[in-house]
């Protein structure tokens, strides 16, 4: 049965109002929440768009919410030392009551790193510290004591208590839409969770046929992993492309430049759009390409909130869905 999950990522939102996002994704019926983890916003050229602190912000719709879970999509490698960052989300998992999924990447953009200070490598270099970073967790969340001796990192008898409530260990969940050679391998051997972010479902089937042949390769049952999708939805009787195209001119209007909007669109931004029924009937198609979990980035009509766009999907779509599996 699809499960679903709200993308909430809080760019230009009151703290109260994006709390309300939260609770109203949890009391709607939505499985898990997710948040970006960017020291920026999205924009390129607006870097000055106030984004919030990802474990801060779910630390808190943690201690908000009861059933819901809870992550990040995506925490980029090297943003913070991997034994900080499992201390973190072991804490954040604690807080939530083992409710809480770490999504982890190579990272994307140069825009998140360099201003900072912090290095942005060549893809391959990024995904073999990546590599050591989900193996330096996974031995903090499940050994008493821990050293490793790496290309990038050393612990000498490390020690992280409390354990994360989740057993094995805190589920992790892979972003697939960088690195398409090398990530489905990663995918293959640490994630719990696997999730796309790509427009095209012939692109989309193709990252999911890559884990497979990887976790055939090691041994793995693929089945292990939840199979996710970023997928854009609206309640709207506009077309799509009327839809698609005043979006983007508000968003013009607002100082972004086209020609990224144009991009995003192109390369992720899968579309479900329409009345409940046919928004439905799209998200079933989904589920067939093989996704467990639908994440749903949610737009509003003109003069909707995020809060009730959230509320109105909750009622009237996910019930047709699970009506469908059922």
């Amino acid at each position: 049965m699809t499960t679903f999950g709200a993308y909430l990522n809080g760019v230009a939102t009151p703290w109260a109002e994006l709390l309300a996002q939260f609770t109203t994704a949890e009391a709607a019926g939505f499985e898990t929440a997710w948040t970006m983890d960017n020291v920026v916003g999205p924009v390129h050229n607006h870097p000055e768009l106030p984004t919030y602190e990802a474990f801060t912000l779910l630390a808190a719709v943690a201690s908000r919410t009861s059933t819901m879970q809870l992550g990040t999509l995506i925490t980029p490698c090297n943003r913070r030392h991997p034994a900080l960052l499992a201390k973190m989300a072991a804490t954040l998992d604690q807080i939530s009551d083992g409710r809480f999924i770490l999504g982890m990447g190579p990272g994307d953009h140069e825009q998140y790193f360099t201003p900072w200070g912090m290095s942005f490598d060549p893809p391959k270099d990024r995904i073999a510290r990546l590599r050591e970073e989900l193996d330096i967790m996974r031995l903090l969340w499940t050994q008493e004591t821990s050293s490793y001796e790496g290309t990038y990192y050393r612990l000498e008898e490390a020690v992280l208590e409390p354990k994360p409530v989740a057993r094995p260990h805190l589920p992790i969940c892979i972003g697939l839409n960088f690195g398409k050679q090398l990530m489905p391998k990663v995918a293959a051997r640490y994630a719990d969770h696997g999730n796309i972010y790509i427009a095209g479902d012939e692109a989309a089937q193709h990252l999911i046929d890559r884990v497979r042949a990887e976790c055939d390769a090691i041994g793995r049952d693929v089945r292990e992993i939840v199979f996710s999708r970023v997928v854009r939805v609206a309640i709207t009787d506009e077309t799509k492309d009327a839809f698609r195209r005043r979006e983007a001119d508000e968003m013009v209007a607002a100082g972004i430049d086209r020609s990224e909007i144009e991009l995003s669109d192109r390369l992720y931004d899968e579309h479900c759009l329409g009345t409940p029924e046919q928004i439905a009937s799209q998200l079933v198609a989904q589920s067939d390409l093989g996704f467990d979990h639908l994440v749903l980035l949610i737009g509003e009509r003109p003069g909707q909130s995020t809060t009730d766009a959230i509320a109105e999907i909750g009622a009237t779509v996910l019930p047709l869905v699970r009506d469908h599996a059922g």
